[in-house]
């Protein structure tokens, strides 16, 4: 039987993602100079934080 995309519940893609951004919060950092060659601002520390949209949101903190 076939059933509607709930669209309420985060994919398994998504859930890896987070799980990949918690276990290594300097991910995005890397990803965005490494992979888009976009310049990122010098840190010394990454964490996951408390965020509206989940239960995680990515803070730097200043180098």
């Amino acid at each position: 039987m076939h059933h509607p995309k709930d669209d309420s519940m985060p994919s398994v893609t998504h859930e890896a993602l987070v799980e990949l951004f918690k276990n290594r919060p300097t991910l995005a950092a890397e990803m965005l100079h490494d992979a888009l060659g976009q310049p990122v601002p010098a840190f010394t520390e990454a964490r996951v934080g408390g965020g509206a949209l989940g239960d995680g949101a990515w803070a730097g903190g200043g180098r």
